[in-house]
């Protein structure tokens, strides 16, 4: 038996936690130095004083022994384990993971570095279930993923950077003057790093900034992702726009958990593709 795990901003639910096997280890954020655990996207969360700009928030990556914990709980009962992270470039998850395996040798356990984030998180921890679900070894779980997961393409913009940059989660921004030229910026996901994206200075309306998020989509595509956190114009423009264009394409939305919410803000948009 093969046991998926990933850390909460996997942003699963709690039924689909059920439903695919997955164990959530909780990551956390601070409001105003009151700790809270992020768990499932359908929990309950103030998001109202969370995205306020009279509060001071804070994230916290799950710990070591925060792994060690569900590592050592999962094997006891005979499981083998492919442990999914967001990208270890956006988070020290990668390293925690990597730590708490110290403590278990012999244990049959996989930390796959995603390489991802939001939505691209989300269907990698998908294809390991529909890869258990197919008989796959545990050698053959990891392989598939790191196969998988460079198809992915994530494109992402935010009303304003300055949340984003102060996570200090970006790549290469001096690459490229979006950022500071454009109050818009539209940004990339790129071998597990954020970069802006510097064909996309002209994006300060709003029609040129939906065009440059789905410009890239293949027109082969079946499906893409939108995940957002309030559900706003440039929401229902995309959907609108790619309704008029691309009318065969199956759109599905999901939602955004406050751990990457607090260091993204609140008015991002992005849309996951998969080549």
């Amino acid at each position: 038996m093969i046991a998926i795990v990933v850390d909460s901003t996997a942003n699963v639910t709690m039924r689909e936690s059920q439903f695919y096997g997955i164990y959530v280890v909780p990551a956390s954020f601070s409001i105003n130095n009151y700790l809270y655990k992020e768990k499932y996207i359908d929990q309950f969360y103030d998001e109202k004083t969370i995205y306020s700009t009279e509060v001071k928030c804070g994230t916290f990556n799950p710990s070591a022994v925060d792994f060690y914990n569900m590592f050592k709980q999962l094997t006891s009962k005979g499981f083998e384990i492919v442990c999914i992270t967001i990208s270890s470039k956006m988070s020290s998850s990668y390293s925690s993971a990597l730590i708490a395996c110290e403590y278990l040798p012999g244990a049959k356990i996989k930390i796959v570095d995603s390489q991802l984030a939001v939505g691209g998180h989300f269907w990698l921890v998908k294809k390991a279930y529909k890869l258990i679900q197919k008989k796959h070894t545990l050698d053959e779980v990891e392989c598939g993923l790191n196969t998988f997961k460079k198809k992915i393409k994530i494109k992402f913009t935010v009303d304003d950077y300055k949340t984003l940059a102060g996570s200090k989660r970006l790549g290469f921004v001096r690459r490229s003057a979006a950022p500071i030229l454009n109050h818009k910026p539209i940004f990339y996901c790129l071998n597990g790093s954020i970069y802006a994206d510097p064909s996309a200075q002209s994006a300060r309306s709003g029609y040129n900034r939906v065009v440059n998020l789905v410009n890239e989509i293949p027109k082969t595509s079946k499906s893409i992702m939108l995940n957002y956190i309030e559900q706003n114009y440039l929401f229902y423009a995309v959907i609108k726009y790619l309704r008029k264009t691309r009318p065969q394409l199956m759109i599905e939305t999901r939602k955004i958990g406050p751990v990457i919410g607090i260091n993204i803000g609140n008015n991002m948009l992005a849309v996951i593709w998969c080549e």
